[in-house]
């Protein structure tokens, strides 16, 4: 997984990410270049302080009206130990967001089958840092989180984040971050696939405050005729097979923003499905108004 984006507000910046570390074999690392790409510095996410407490994220407080976990309950207490699937995207003002999903090995090695911590943190970086840094995510703060859950029956994987960077826009520097949710079979609409998880919808979350809070995830990828269990199908079914979701923003001047993504309800066949939503951003994520 790499992810390179350049900052239109100084084009001389580019943006990097990628699953490899220099580090260690269970983090990444971000890069950065000021001129051009001739040379790059990369460096560690601050995700590692940050503690999983899906009951602290759940409840609406003072500034934030969202609830940032799907299944809710007790959390681990503890710090994740292995990242994935980063990403990065770039506002109009030229700050950059950094993020990935995060997951605990414990239940994966056997150390602790109770412990399913996972979740997506999205952090920024200030215009004048030019992408060199990125504000830490603190043990049990809301800030940069946009879901995060200890639960057998969710799993956060494959997100995707941009920008809204036109002038027009009415949604300017909004950001967006779309990404598949796995469900154990008894969470899931219609008659899912046979397998671990039985299915995988599309989630998405934005922030209308520079990616310091971030709405109440909420499932974007419907249903469809064509999602029904054949290509050929003509009843509505939930089309909750999916994967690789990628936002990207409309030079529209309305904001909207469109949302591709592979899908295989399509049980009888070996054809898969390119599908595509189309959303139209709304509200406030810190007051809970925030809706794709």
């Amino acid at each position: 997984n790499q992810v390179t984006k350049y900052n239109r507000a100084n084009l001389s910046q580019l943006l990097a990410v990628h699953n490899y570390s220099r580090f260690d074999n269970h983090h990444y690392s971000f890069d950065y270049s000021h001129n051009t790409g001739r040379t790059w510095s990369n460096m560690l996410p601050p995700f590692w302080q940050h503690e999983n407490h899906p009951e602290l994220m759940s409840k609406p407080v003072a500034r934030d009206l969202n609830n940032h976990s799907v299944a809710g309950g007790a959390g681990t207490d503890r710090t994740y130990d292995f990242a994935s699937d980063p990403v990065v995207a770039v506002d109009s003002q030229g700050r950059a967001f950094f993020g990935c999903v995060v997951i605990s090995l414990a239940a994966n090695e056997g150390d602790d089958p109770t412990d399913n911590a996972t979740g997506l943190l999205i952090s920024t970086s200030p215009p004048s840092a030019k992408g060199s840094f990125y504000d830490n995510v603190a043990a049990t703060s809301r800030r940069f989180v946009v879901a995060e859950d200890n639960s057998p029956t969710v799993f956060h994987d494959k997100p995707f984040i941009t920008g809204d960077f036109y002038k027009n826009s009415p949604n300017r520097d909004n950001v967006y971050a779309t990404w598949s949710v796995f469900r154990d079979p008894a969470n899931c609409a219609g008659n899912p696939k046979d397998n671990p998880f039985g299915c995988s919808p599309i989630y998405g979350s934005m922030s209308t405050d520079s990616g310091q809070h971030w709405s109440t995830p909420e499932l974007i990828s419907g249903s469809a005729a064509f999602c029904a269990g054949m290509v050929t199908g003509t009843a509505p079914g939930p089309c909750n097979q999916d994967q690789g979701s990628d936002p990207i923003v409309l030079p529209d001047g309305r904001g909207s923003v469109v949302v591709t993504f592979n899908n295989t309800n399509t049980k009888g066949t070996f054809v898969n499905q390119q599908l595509a939503v189309r959303c139209t951003p709304s509200g406030s994520s810190p007051a809970g108004t925030g809706a794709l």
